[in-house]
């Protein structure tokens, strides 16, 4: 029942040319067994240490959580839950951005501190 994780370049490596959009840092993948807290899930992981603007992060949180991938029953989201990881520097501006996407993808979405120590 444990999730597992892939990296940015194992990503950008199945998803086609460079180029073809943002792909996340990282994804984590939770199994499907009842025993996992989220059953046959997808995550994206981003890791924001430095402020881009908000309407660039905004952009990027909005492909993220409208890219979708095929399935038996038509199209669905490609990621469950997109997670933003923070600095301090970085937290505000994502934050902003955050505040500025519809209700439905926002209920997708979010926001932490970095855990302690992780900049050191």
């Amino acid at each position: 029942g444990q999730a597992w994780w892939r990296s940015e370049r194992h990503i950008r490596s199945r998803s086609g040319p460079p180029g073809s959009g943002h792909a996340a840092d990282a994804e984590v993948w939770w199994p499907p067994v009842l025993a996992s807290p989220y059953p046959d899930e997808c995550w994206a992981i981003e890791a924001e240490l430095t402020p881009k603007g908000i309407r660039r992060t905004a952009g990027i949180m909005t492909g993220l959580l409208a890219e979708t991938v095929p399935a038996p029953q038509g199209r669905v989201a490609r990621y469950d839950h997109v997670v933003y990881l923070c600095s301090p520097a970085a937290l505000p501006t994502v934050r902003r951005a955050a505040a500025v996407l519809p209700g439905a993808l926002a209920a997708r979405l979010d926001v932490r501190d970095l855990p302690e120590g992780a900049l050191w």
